[in-house]
This record gives structure tokens, C-alpha cells and sequence, in this order.
């Protein structure tokens, strides 16, 4: 019985969709706006995390040899996890400039959800 309302439900949609342009063709403005819209709600749709089984594990041999502190303003990132397509690769530690006065740098951390473990990226607080 659920089934059958989500897809009345969806079938409405699209119905007054149809109905809504095919009421106002010669309006191109308002067309431009349903694609817009459309093709954003996809773009949404289709950011997702990468989510992994088993951690991927810290390089063996890590020598981070700080380079000279660029000014008195950067902060030293530590290590991190950044996401490439379906995996996570090793990303160095970094100076960066605060976006902001007295900006603080929290690093990033892996969480566990029930699909498995994904990392949260460290960011400016």
C-alpha cells in the first residue's frame, strides 16, 4: 500500500510538472529555472561520501620535516586523509593561512557509521 501512494505521489508530481510547462511554453525564463533546478538536485544527489570497510593504513615511513613557517599568522594542518574518487589518499602536512582572525584549525577524524568508517575532513572553526 506504501509503494502504491509514493507512486501516485511521484506520478502527481511529474503530472504538475507537465502540466505547469506545457500551461506557460513561451515563458523560456521559467523553463531555464526548472533545469537549473533539476540539474542542481542532481548534482546533489550524486555527492557522496566514500565510505570504507577497513581504514586504510598510515603510510610506513612518514618524515615530515617542516619547512620554515612562512609567516607569523600560518598554522601548521597535520596529516590528512583526502577523498579521490572511490579512495582516500595520504595528503602531507601544510602551513595555512587562517580565513579569519583568530580562526582555529580542527583537524579531521574518521567516523563510523553503520555502512562503515569515513573520514571527516579537518576545517577552520
Amino acid at each position: 500500500m506504501k509503494i502504491l501512494k509514493r507512486t501516485h505521489l511521484t506520478f502527481s508530481v511529474f503530472r504538475f510538472l507537465y502540466y505547469f510547462t506545457n500551461k506557460f511554453k513561451n515563458m523560456s525564463i521559467l523553463k531555464g529555472i526548472l533545469a537549473a533546478g533539476i540539474i542542481s538536485l542532481s548534482a546533489v544527489a550524486s555527492h557522496a561520501q566514500i565510505i570504507v570497510k577497513i581504514r586504510p593504513p598510515r603510510p610506513k615511513v612518514v618524515v615530515t620535516a617542516r619547512p620554515a613557517q612562512p609567516s607569523r599568522a600560518h598554522v601548521w594542518v597535520e596529516e590528512d586523509w583526502v577523498g579521490e574518487g572511490d579512495h582516500y589518499r595520504w595528503h602531507g602536512g601544510y602551513w595555512a593561512a587562517p580565513p579569519r582572525p583568530r580562526a582555529v584549525w580542527v583537524g579531521g577524524f574518521w567516523k563510523h557509521s553503520r555502512r562503515g568508517d569515513y573520514w571527516v575532513p579537518g576545517h577552520w572553526r
